[in-house]
């Protein structure tokens, strides 16, 4: 891959100055940052950048703008941008009377977050494989008062699914665990399961300006409860060799309305379960500038670059890329585990 001369194209930008995006795994939205001499764009644009160099760029961000400040002397924009999903954070969920929410019922878990985004405007969502999951099948689905994003957050959270929108605006809803998805993984017959395929440029010594690596059991839980209507709940867990004898560390999932069977407890816990017990691994490096580096893909990590114990498959959590005329890096955080033998 070539480190050619800078280049940059964003919407309404004919000088930047220094751009910033940033994708991650636990946010909401993309999000970006431009600083600029010249800009002609306005409050809730569309606006898309291009980064890389002359001979190697492409797309790394989509969305609106959500706030331009100017400074005047010197003249320069400052725009502040976040991805489409920020239309379904922003849109809050309130009926006409207090007394009847919005009801859904014996509704997929993918058409009722479907249902959702169409009522904050957006359409077309990409669903790669159904969930198997079925709400509302004893008693109606309800929802008020609170956001889109809010709603279909806990969605994804009792299925241990994945909501976010891609680089081109396009939204999806997988089964997208936040580490590497391997061939014989313990999750490979929960709906949905794909296996990752890294992408092509694996990450050399000669790629890395910095990195540190940490082994921490501070997200690993190995009890997981569930909660839902009508005395409805399920327990998972298990010992786990990273923990004392007999010591549980728990997570609580609250579906309320939403699971009404129990089948959908017992399987969102044992789904919740696999997610997070076991030993998180997280790389922190700093990169020259590569806009394919965007989160939620997976990259190789040469095993001349770094100790072997960190060699292999990695999953991109975040990824920020700084560009400027000084330069262009990424800084990630990557995610990988280990798993009780």
């Amino acid at each position: 891959m070539s480190r050619s001369k800078l280049y940059a194209d964003v919407t309404g930008v004919t000088k930047p100055l220094s751009i910033n995006v940033s994708t991650s795994h636990g946010s909401s939205t993309a999000s970006a940052t431009i600083e600029c001499v010249e800009f002609t764009g306005s409050i809730n644009d569309e606006i898309t950048i291009d980064l890389g160099y002359i001979d190697y760029h492409q797309q790394v961000f989509k969305g609106y703008i959500k706030q331009i400040d100017q400074k005047v002397k010197p003249n320069v924009y400052t725009i502040t941008a976040q991805d489409i999903l920020i239309r379904a954070a922003d849109y809050f969920m309130v009926s006409d009377n207090p007394e009847t929410p919005y009801t859904w019922s014996d509704i997929s878990a993918e058409d009722l977050v479907a249902d959702v985004l169409d009522m904050a405007g957006l359409s077309g969502l990409i669903v790669p494989l159904p969930t198997n999951f079925t709400f509302g099948t004893k008693q109606d689905v309800e929802a008020n008062l609170l956001s889109a994003y809010d709603f279909i957050k806990n969605i994804a959270d009792i299925l241990a699914w994945h909501l976010y929108a891609d680089v081109n605006g396009d939204i999806y809803f997988l089964n997208r665990k936040p580490y590497p998805m391997l061939a014989g993984s313990i999750e490979q017959n929960q709906p949905g399961w794909t296996v990752d395929v890294p992408i092509t440029t694996p990450l050399t010594v000669g790629l890395i300006l910095d990195a540190t690596f940490t082994r921490s059991e501070r997200d690993l839980r190995n009890r997981v409860v569930v909660y839902g209507t009508g005395g409805i709940k399920a327990v998972a867990e298990e010992e786990s060799c990273f923990l004392p004898t007999g010591f549980r560390k728990s997570a609580v999932f609250s579906g309320a309305e939403l699971v009404d069977k129990q089948s959908i407890a017992d399987d969102s816990a044992e789904y919740n379960l696999t997610l997070y017990h076991r030993l998180s691994k997280v790389g922190s490096l700093t990169v020259l500038g590569d806009p394919e580096l965007i989160a939620r893909k997976t990259v190789n990590l040469d095993a001349l670059a770094i100790n072997a114990e960190f060699t292999g498959e990695w999953y991109i959590f975040s990824a920020e890329h700084s560009w400027s005329n000084a330069g262009y890096t990424v800084g990630l955080d990557l995610r990988s585990f280990e798993l009780c033998p």
